[in-house]
């Protein structure tokens, strides 16, 4: 096994951990210790078990290390490969190195010792749907031409921080949302607070407001169409289904309800954020039964664009077509991608790099593909990179891990399902 690239050792003070965990970029992880320049690969220990339980296939391997660094230490209890670092010596490494042979002349662990950090373990986490609301008031000046633009608040008395919004839902009564939110500060007990508002993006709407009265409108610039205040005896947890609830405040013969379903997970809500590979690494200590499955978060997508005439003008044919620079640092070879509705795979990205015309810090280049496009793809054309998405239904052993292929950070609370 090649290790990673070698990075040069630093001085560190006596506080200092010399340990960083690492990522190289075709996803494996390994341990670089900046002191003595030595790395750990993390590899299963299944791998080498067997080779560190017969005394003479573990002689044969520490005779190696002197053509190729390396040492198990899976019978020391670690997920890893030690390798120290070739062409060095002195005090330090060659320290490191008696130790991990004296380690492994040891032999392996006793059974049911702890591990020296403690493991994190998953805990109940609050998951609500804004699922839809029905019945709703026509709250525009134009009757018949347009009708209110509703999105819910949530809320939680007390926790202002556990607030959020669902989208605006354009011109309609009786929206549909389906809006999923993980709230970690919710505690049993509890009361959540979910109002209804049209949205008003006009500059006057405060002005109309006080002009109609409505006090609470003039307080936010939103109409108010409803509010529903729900205890924890209210919102039932255990239900498979969705729950209806009406609200209140909704106006004047006006019989509005609101659509929702809660449920309690089993998360990690402090691992968002955090390294993909820390994260797994912690989850598979902490539930070794598990299967943890990793997933790209959904690509946003981009558009097809052009910096010559006649791209512009006719498109593009044959395999290839321009796109920004930036939309392309996600993508790799063999990736699929959904281009206007079809489906291609990545081949190639190419120059030349070229300032787009509308917008000069924007470069554009030619994203290569497999397949021969039929017809022409135009300027504007939406494209998007194609990622795996969870199998539906819920997995009790299963925990899903959504992460950023750019930064290689969580996006998502990991959760068993």
């Amino acid at each position: 096994m090649a290790s990673p690239s070698p990075v040069p050792s630093v001085a560190l003070s006596v506080h200092d951990s010399p340990w960083s965990r690492e990522l190289t970029a075709d996803g494996r992880v390994y341990f670089y210790n900046r002191a003595t320049g030595a790395s750990q690969w993390h590899i299963p220990n299944e791998l080498y078990k067997s080779k560190h339980f017969d005394k003479d296939k573990r002689r044969a391997f520490a005779e190696d290390l002197a053509k190729m660094p390396g040492s198990a230490r899976a019978v020391l209890g670690v997920d890893c490969v030690t390798e120290v670092a070739g062409g060095k010596s002195s005090p330090i490494v060659d320290g490191l190195r008696s130790s991990i042979f004296a380690k492994l002349a040891q032999g392996p662990k006793p059974a049911g010792e702890e591990p020296s950090e403690p493991v994190i373990p998953p805990q109940p986490t609050f998951q609500i749907s804004i699922v839809s609301a029905r019945g709703l008031r026509d709250t525009d000046f134009m009757p018949g031409k347009d009708k209110s633009d509703p999105y819910c608040c949530f809320e939680i008395v007390g926790k202002n921080e556990a607030g959020f919004k669902t989208p605006v839902i354009s011109d309609c009564l009786d929206p549909v949302w389906n809006h999923t939110q993980i709230v970690p500060s919710y505690s049993i007990g509890d009361v959540v607070i979910l109002t209804v508002r049209d949205f008003d993006e006009s500059p006057l709407a405060e002005q109309n407001a006080e002009l109609m009265g409505d006090t609470d409108l003039f307080k936010s610039g939103d109409t108010l169409l409803g509010r529903v205040m729900l205890s924890e005896d209210d919102l039932d947890v255990e239900a498979d289904g969705v729950q209806e609830f009406r609200l209140e405040e909704c106006g004047k013969g006006i019989k509005a309800y609101i659509s929702v379903h809660a449920r309690m997970l089993t998360a990690w809500p402090e691992f968002k954020g955090k390294l993909l590979s820390d994260v797994v690494f912690e989850i598979e200590r902490a539930c070794p039964d598990f299967n943890v499955v990793v997933f790209e978060m959904p690509d946003k997508g981009s558009t097809v664009v052009s910096w010559d005439v006649d791209h512009v003008k006719h498109g593009y044919s044959g395999n290839f077509f321009g796109v920004y620079k930036e939309a392309t640092a996600k993508l790799r070879e063999d990736d699929k991608l959904c281009v206007g509705g079809k489906e291609f795979t990545v081949s190639a990205i190419a120059g030349p790099e070229t300032p787009d015309p509308a917008n000069p810090d924007k470069m554009i280049v030619y994203l290569y593909v497999k397949e021969d496009i039929d017809g022409f793809v135009m300027d504007g054309t939406p494209w998007n990179k194609v990622t795996p998405k969870p199998e539906e239904g819920f997995h009790g052993n299963r925990v899903c891990v959504v992460f950023d292929p750019l930064t290689k950070q969580v996006v998502d609370i990991p959760r068993v399902g």
